[in-house]
């Protein structure tokens, strides 16, 4: 439905959504918390 509403082609989509996916951070940094006793 986003190709057709902006007539942009799948191929484009499909790369820019690729080219976004890949500049996102693929770790995650857990820190512990200290815990209030």
């Amino acid at each position: 439905a986003i190709v057709r509403v902006t007539g942009v082609s799948e191929r484009w989509l499909q790369d820019y959504v690729n080219q976004k996916y890949d500049a996102v951070p693929k770790y995650i940094d857990v820190k512990k918390k200290k815990r209030d006793v």
